[in-house]
């Protein structure tokens, strides 16, 4: 295998994204991996496995992958979790071991010290940005449950292996 020190191997287009957390250091490699993989044709293949993190870094992550010009397949190894599985959903192939979990849950946000109003701002837009992202994951997934059932779902925090995240539509297939 000739993976050089940013996560790819160019000779069979695999990225691998194994980050305790996504950040910007993981976002920018990551990103940086699949653009230059669209220079040419063929399915690119993601390897991941996160425990999450920054919410504005998973989304950059998550439109790398849905607007790719080449389909990407994503499979999962060890755990997928909170905005890992948003960019899970941008794949066109979603695959994950049966030992693998999924784990998908309520946001958690925190404004630090700044003025009441701009902490009220910055608490309705996060609101609303994690709205979104469960919309997106919803129309995906295709759960056949109300949209309201699934945030109440999200509230209590699902956690999947891979025979139930298959069961669910998380993924399209189990290895």
């Amino acid at each position: 295998m000739d993976v050089h020190d940013y996560s790819i191997d160019l000779k069979t287009r695999t990225v691998y994204c194994i980050a305790e957390e996504t950040d910007s250091e993981v976002a920018e490699t990551f990103i940086k991996n699949i653009a230059y993989l669209n220079r040419t044709k063929g399915t690119i293949k993601v390897v991941l496995s996160t425990s999450g993190g920054e919410v504005d870094y998973g989304i950059a992550m998550y439109e790398s992958v849905k607007h790719s010009k080449n389909p990407v397949h994503i499979l999962v190894t060890g755990s997928c979790q909170s905005i890992g599985i948003l960019i899970l959903q941008g794949a066109a192939k979603r695959s994950i071991y049966s030992t693998s979990t999924l784990m998908y849950h309520e946001g958690n946000s925190s404004q630090g010290e700044m003025p009441v109003n701009e902490s009220v701002k910055s608490a309705l837009y996060t609101r609303d940005q994690f709205a979104m992202i469960d919309k997106i994951i919803f129309d995906r997934v295709k759960p056949g449950i109300s949209f309201d059932a699934f945030q109440d779902q999200v509230r209590r925090s699902i956690w999947l292996d891979g025979k139930a995240a298959k069961k669910a539509g998380y993924v399209d297939e189990v290895i």
